[in-house]
């Protein structure tokens, strides 16, 4: 598997990912309580000085609204769950998601949110895909076999 989605992301990126030390699966059976056990993970990984803080902490926000967003409105059950797996390298920290639902790219698709205008003025949603954009030094979506799979990039 680990070899399908090196070529996988190979293709995304334009270029090889950066070979992980460490790797993390999570499973997600429709619970958003279950996103915590991934932030506990990526702090203990920050804790042991593999992840600087801020790249673990942008992450965490990053995978946060994605899996949140997943969860919400994607079709992920118990018997569908979403899948996560984390790479952790010795230079950045990628996160792979995978979650049952129609095509949907949440990096395209999602609807643009205007952040000249004031908090009261802006409509809801959109903010946070926006700050994932942001905050991820690369991202990219795929559609394969009835699942949208997401993948976000932290270097340090």
């Amino acid at each position: 598997m680990l070899n399908a989605v090196t070529q996988w992301l190979q293709k995304l990126l334009g270029r090889a990912p950066e070979a992980a030390t460490e790797e993390w699966n999570f499973v997600l059976r429709g619970d958003r309580k279950e996103i915590g056990a991934i932030n506990e993970a990526l702090e203990r990984a920050a804790a042991a000085g593999g992840v600087p803080e801020n790249a673990f902490r942008q992450m965490q926000i990053a995978l946060d609204e994605l899996l949140t967003n997943a969860v919400s409105y994607g079709k992920v059950t118990a018997d569908e769950p979403a899948k996560v797996d984390i790479f952790v390298g010795s230079r950045s920290l990628r996160a792979v998601i995978r979650y049952p639902d129609v095509p949907f790219n949440p990096f395209t698709d999602a609807a643009q949110p205007d952040t000249g205008l004031s908090i009261q003025d802006r409509d809801i949603g959109g903010l946070g895909v926006h700050l994932v954009k942001e905050m991820m030094d690369s991202y990219a979506h795929d559609y394969q076999a009835g699942h949208n799979i997401l993948m976000v990039e932290k270097k340090f």
